[in-house]
């Protein structure tokens, strides 16, 4: 199965076409053989989870399901992410699977965090993963804390503000006036988190990462938080992220224009270009009315992601195209840009 997605992958990137069905003529055995193999796995593993096989085995090949179908556009990787969900509540909580007596899925858990919690950003709030809201910070943090994806190099303090602006912005669609006291006082307590998270004092394993590399990642994560929060919350909800001096449309203009200088400054440093993905995304949505030269460099540096890039998912298609279709519908809001939901994690 890896194999047939592998070959799928090299042809269409040989070919300069999309990852999808039908995007090369002559081919499709080749999906009809992808998908035949999947659905074996799929019974296999089904037989698996009913024999109570262990968390880390069962839970690794919905991963592997998962990462494969991330690679290929308008593919039903959301429904592997949910059975995965469903099959942590099958065995006992994100904690009991964690602690479990058999080598931990750790790794992978923490990989399927990023997607779930990053992707639910730049999904309709009528339209998220469920079950995730049942992990508990601390359940989060001790995953997210396990390894790094460099998908996804962001500060663990900014990592679950990602969260608690998505849960803020599911609270305010509900809510029949979103400048409810418990909502003004969560987002006063979430801006806090991220104003004062210092991107100099973030520090990770120097094996891993370097100091410059760290400190570059932590600023562009930061200032896409903020900005996050002023494009997707409501503006008595983004006051507290808005510095006193700018109104709404002043903060989001200082801040696009900071975060476009923050992701440049990680291209100084020797890493994958994919790990820009998530703050690409927040700046393309708030580039709705920037000059058309600036939309066109942002879609450029997707392109050179996309096609520069070895092993890369089909999030920058993906991002591509809905930016393109945001600018272009003359619409200003967040959701008037995620429309639909997309993985923005690129590797």
């Amino acid at each position: 199965m890896m194999q047939l997605s592998d070959r799928i992958g090299l042809l269409c990137q040989d070919n300069k076409v999309l990852k999808k069905q039908g995007s090369i003529l002559g081919v499709q055995k080749i999906w009809n053989s992808f998908y035949a193999y999947m659905a074996q796995a799929m019974v296999i593993l089904n037989e698996h989870i009913r024999r109570r096989h262990p968390a880390r085995f069962t839970l690794y090949r919905v991963l592997d399901f998962i990462v494969l179908e991330l690679d290929y556009l308008d593919s039903p990787w959301r429904a592997h992410m949910r059975g995965l969900i469903a099959l942590v509540d099958l065995y006992g909580g994100l904690t009991s699977v964690l602690g479990r007596e058999n080598e931990s899925p750790m790794p992978g858990m923490r990989i399927a965090l990023c997607i779930g919690i990053s992707c639910n950003s730049t999904s309709p709030t009528t339209d998220q993963l469920s079950g995730m809201e049942h992990w508990t910070d601390d359940e989060c943090v001790r995953v997210f804390n396990s390894h790094i994806v460099f998908s996804l190099p962001c500060p663990t303090t900014l990592f679950l503000a990602m969260r608690h602006i998505t849960h803020l912005r599911i609270a305010a669609s509900e809510a029949p006036h979103s400048s409810t006291p418990n909502l003004i006082a969560a987002a006063k307590s979430i801006a806090l988190e991220i104003c004062t998270f210092s991107p100099e004092n973030w520090v990770r394993d120097p094996h891993v990462l370097t100091s410059k590399a760290a400190k570059a990642y932590a600023r562009a994560f930061k200032t896409a938080m903020i900005l996050y929060a002023v494009l997707s919350l409501p503006k008595k909800l983004a006051q507290p992220f808005i510095d006193d001096r700018r109104g709404s449309r002043h903060a989001r203009l200082y801040y696009r224009s900071a975060l476009w200088t923050a992701i440049s400054h990680t291209n100084d440093i020797p890493s994958p270009r994919s790990t820009m993905g998530w703050p690409l995304a927040v700046l393309g949505a708030s580039y709705w009315d920037g000059p058309a030269q600036d939309q066109a460099v942002i879609l450029h540096e997707l392109d050179d992601i996309r096609y520069g890039v070895p092993g890369v998912t089909s999030a920058p298609v993906a991002l591509s195209q809905t930016l393109y279709m945001f600018w272009q519908s003359g619409k200003t809001r967040w959701d008037d840009c995620f429309t639909r939901p997309i993985s923005v994690l690129m590797a």
